[in-house]
């Protein structure tokens, strides 16, 4: 056998009694027991579990003293971690010290030494080994990693068979305790990195929204505040260039007319590309004069034309009136003027008409911007509006736009040869509720958020639906609770002066505020538990970040069901589900017939997918469950709540195997949410008529 040198953890003479009764097999059993009941009751104190479990097993296996040890993880170093005599223990070993650990270590098996004055193993030792006057030792690795170090001082017979029985049993027990604590602590530190990490991508974000709300409103300026008088002051240059001026003067003009166009392309492209990177922008509505602002926008272009003697004509009805945004139409429009010039014949002529066509929920305009250059291959017609391809981003934001307003754009050949690119709008003679763009009895949400640019998001969400106040800290939310009585309130948990849990639990402890509901926000994890352990009454929890699509969805369900209008009430928002912040069945409807359309057209296929759950009550439920089956979609796809718990969604360019696919996970989100099997099914979008399709498809789910 091999020997060992000083054992770790003091050594003196105050060492434990060994008790030769405890050496007994009933002894060593009840040792055993004690071991495992001490680290099963740590509880997170481990270190004090340690001490009292080689506490009980030193005298068990006839040793003075007995340690554990444990490797730091970072470069196999040892510890003491508790010693048999004295409590809260723990100094690093020296390995050099210790020959016996480190043969233990590197063959993984226990390492038994008789004598250790005479064993060879402990020779670089041995005037340490007499001085300590250790006469046994056992050396026993642990799994994963450490070890449990025994000596005795007198005896030779110590840790015989069933010793060493013993000290592996207990030995893999102290090895999982510790390798379970080491883990986690990993665990721990990962989590405060993580919630680190949180922290700084929280602060990131906050920084990119502002550098975006910048960048589009520079893009806004630009596209309408500066690229039209720049058209003009381009054009208009370009005309004296051509007047036969005197040869200082004309030069001067020359260098106007050339960085003029500079300036132009550079903020051409500058609008293009940020058309072509927005996603889903939200929409202004307001009533405006379609006929008027395609003259007003043909005008302005006019002088882009003239250097190639291309002109512009425009026909149709003196006024148009509907309800769209004016910038994102002026956008629309522009840029296909913009296309339709490039392509236009030298000497040619780019032709405007506006016109009212049936659709399937009421009167569409309909624009087209024709030219008279070459006519493309009918094949060529789709990838006109890919971003990458002919088109470029200019087509491909026309038609996300017309799409946004619930309409669709598309090419075809002009008649009598060019391109003719044609755009839908709905809304035509459309006013909006209560006469303006802010309804004066539309519900108010009372927003409390210290960061300001956090509380200028969820307003600026909220405002597309509801009036909106805003609130700083607790106090000043108690305050204008009680001053405004909100409709809903959407509460920071953690805020200056008071907290959100403390102000929400004032809100609804005072008689005239307690039916107001509350949204607790937070971006910190655990908080919702803390929420309910708290019981302040908050009807709904809402982690950051979140989404407009989320955040209304939830303001929206605890509001609950809309009331029967009376005069001057509030009412909802044309096409969108109240409950669920989805569009509804009317507007699914609209979007069908659009995507049919537009896949008979392109010969692309069209699938419907209805899930649901008949049996349950998902009143109270339906906006988890709205955001849930939103998450198992991929861009592109149309949800909608049908009312009732059944929702359908609109697959676009998909056959009957993605749609079973897609079906089966919408089932399993729903499940998730609602604790029961939910009904879907499928059905062919071209089949029918977009009534007769969503009929299917609700069949074939029995809903």
């Amino acid at each position: 056998m091999t020997a060992s040198s000083t054992p770790a953890g003091p050594v003196g003479p105050d060492a434990l009694p060994r008790s030769a009764g405890e050496a007994t097999p009933s002894g060593r059993l009840r040792a055993l027991a004690e071991v495992v009941e001490a680290l099963a009751a740590a509880d997170g104190a481990l270190p004090e579990a340690l001490h009292r479990a080689v506490r009980a097993l030193g005298p068990a296996l006839g040793a003075d003293r007995c340690s554990a040890l444990a490797a730091d993880g970072e470069g196999g170093a040892l510890w003491v971690v508790a010693t048999s005599d004295v409590s809260g223990y723990r100094q690093g070993v020296d390995l050099a010290k210790y020959p016996e650990l480190v043969e233990a270590q590197r063959k993984r098996k226990p390492v038994l030494v008789r004598d250790a004055l005479q064993d060879p193993l402990l020779a670089p030792v041995r005037q340490a080994i007499s001085l300590a006057g250790v006469r046994t030792i056992l050396a026993l690795p642990l799994s994963p990693s450490g070890a449990l170090l025994c000596h005795s001082r007198q005896r030779a017979d110590a840790f015989d068979e069933e010793a060493l029985v013993l000290a592996q049993a207990a030995g893999r027990v102290i090895g999982a305790a510790m390798e379970s604590a080491r883990l986690q602590a990993e665990r721990e530190r990962a989590a405060e990195r993580g919630e680190a990490r949180v922290r700084e991508l929280e602060a990131a974000l906050r920084r990119r929204q502002e550098a975006c709300a910048f960048k589009d409103e520079a893009v806004k300026v630009f596209a309408h505040d500066v690229r039209s008088p720049l058209n003009i002051l381009w054009g208009h240059s370009r005309l004296l260039a051509e007047a036969g001026l005197e040869k200082v003067e004309d030069g001067s003009v020359q260098a106007i007319v050339r960085q003029g166009k500079k300036i132009l392309d550079l903020s051409e492209a500058m609008v293009a590309r940020s058309l072509a990177e927005a996603a889903q922008p939200a929409l202004v509505p307001a009533e405006i004069d379609l006929a008027e602002t395609c003259r007003t926008l043909a005008s302005e272009s006019e002088i882009l034309g003239a250097e190639r003697g291309v002109s512009i004509g425009i026909g149709g009805p003196a006024k148009l009136g509907l309800l769209a945004d004016l910038a994102r139409v002026r956008e629309l429009v522009q840029a296909l003027l913009a296309f339709a010039l490039g392509r236009a014949k030298q000497g040619g002529h780019v032709k405007v008409e506006l016109e009212t066509i049936a659709g399937a929920d009421g009167e569409l305009a309909r624009v087209t911007v024709a030219d008279d250059g070459p006519t493309p291959d009918p094949k060529e017609m789709l990838s006109l509006f890919e971003r990458l391809r002919r088109g470029g981003p200019a087509l491909s934001a026309c038609r996300d736009l017309a799409e946004l307003h619930g309409g669709e754009a598309w090419a075809e050949p002009a008649t009598g040869g060019g391109l003719a690119v044609r755009f839908t709008l709905p809304g035509v003679g459309a006013k909006l509720p209560g006469g303006g763009l802010h309804p004066a009895h539309r519900p108010l949400v009372l927003v409390v958020e210290d960061e300001p640019a956090i509380a200028a998001i969820a307003a600026e969400m909220l405002e597309t639906r509801y009036r909106v106040e805003t609130a700083a800290d607790g106090a000043e939310a108690i305050a204008k609770a009680h001053a405004l009585h909100p409709d809903a309130v959407l509460m920071d948990v953690f805020l200056p002066r008071l907290d959100g849990l403390d102000a929400t639990a004032a809100i609804k402890a005072a008689p005239d505020t307690r039916d107001t509901p509350v949204i607790l926000v937070s971006a910190h994890q655990g908080v919702a538990d803390k929420v309910r352990a708290l019981h302040v009454g908050a009807a709904d929890y809402l982690a950051k970040p979140f989404d407009a699509k989320t955040l209304l969805a939830r303001v929206a369900a605890v509001l609950g069901p809309a009331a029967p209008e009376s005069e001057g009430a509030a009412r909802t928002v044309p096409g969108i589900d109240a409950a669920t912040g989805l569009i509804d069945r009317a507007a699914f409807l609209r979007r069908v017939a659009q995507e049919a359309s537009r896949a008979r057209r392109y010969g692309r296929s069209l699938w419907l997918v209805a899930v649901g759950a008949p049996r349950s009550d998902v009143a109270a439920r339906l906006g988890p469950a709205a955001a849930a089956l939103g998450g198992r979609l991929r861009e592109g796809d149309v949800l909608s709540h049908l009312g009732g718990g059944r929702f359908a969604v609109c697959l676009v360019g998909a056959g009957a195997t993605r749609a079973e696919k897609v079906a089966g996970r919408l089932g399993e989100a729903l499940k998730e949410v609602l604790g029961e099997e939910p009904a879907a099914g499928c059905a062919d979008g071209l089949s029918g008529s977009p009534e007769e399709s969503l009929a299917q498809a609700l069949e074939a789910a029995g809903l």
